[in-house]
């Protein structure tokens, strides 16, 4: 497809977008073929390399500010007549409150996965301190006997050393959890993503 065919269909594929954003990415494809022309592809060429229209369109929807996308979706292209706004206003008590319910929801669960990330820091970073503790502590029980410093020297060691184990199966988990916030911001975004058809 040619330059002009692609835009077209991009524009169409990106219509639940605010105009000045569309007109921006636009812009960019174009001028991004015509610089590929100059260097001697053809624009079916350059057209081509970009891959699939559906999936740059996706990118495109997955990229824009989730806040945008709200906007668009929630305001009507050509206005709020006045039987939605009565709608609106009479079912209020009831789509407000669900509102507040599924915010209540998404919050606590953001909460509580970035209160496990604090918690198993907090954890590794204990069992480090402890182990440093321990180990300096080892010098001044001296008098003690040479076995209870030895055990202390020991457990010490063994702390810090459990502390750099913990660290690496704290990463995994941590990134794991970051992952998972993600995907749940990714999966609250598609909501206002509508899938347009070919």
């Amino acid at each position: 497809m040619n330059r002009e065919i692609f835009l077209h269909q991009l524009r169409i594929r990106l219509s639940q977008l605010p105009e000045p954003e569309i007109e921006k990415r636009l812009e960019y494809y174009s001028e991004l073929i015509e610089d590929m022309v100059e260097d001697g592809m053809s624009e079916e060429d350059a057209v081509a390399s970009f891959g699939d229209i559906n999936q740059i369109a996706q990118g495109i929807m997955e990229t824009t500010a989730l806040s945008t996308l709200v906007k668009t979706t929630v305001k009507p292209k050509n206005g709020w007549s006045t039987a939605a706004i009565v709608i609106a206003i009479v079912g209020s008590p009831l789509w407000v409150s669900l509102l507040l319910a599924f915010a209540a929801v998404i919050a606590s669960v953001y909460l509580v996965i970035w209160s496990l990330i604090i918690s198993i820091f907090a954890v590794v970073l204990s069992l480090g301190l402890l182990g440093i503790y321990l180990f300096f502590k080892s010098f001044w029980l001296l008098g003690a006997g040479f076995p209870t410093v030895i055990y202390t020297i020991g457990s010490g060691l063994g702390l810090m050393g459990f502390c750099l184990l913990s660290f690496l199966g704290a990463k995994v988990a941590i990134l794991g959890l970051i992952q998972l916030t993600r995907w749940i911001f990714v999966q609250i975004k598609s909501l206002f993503i509508k899938k347009e058809a070919n």
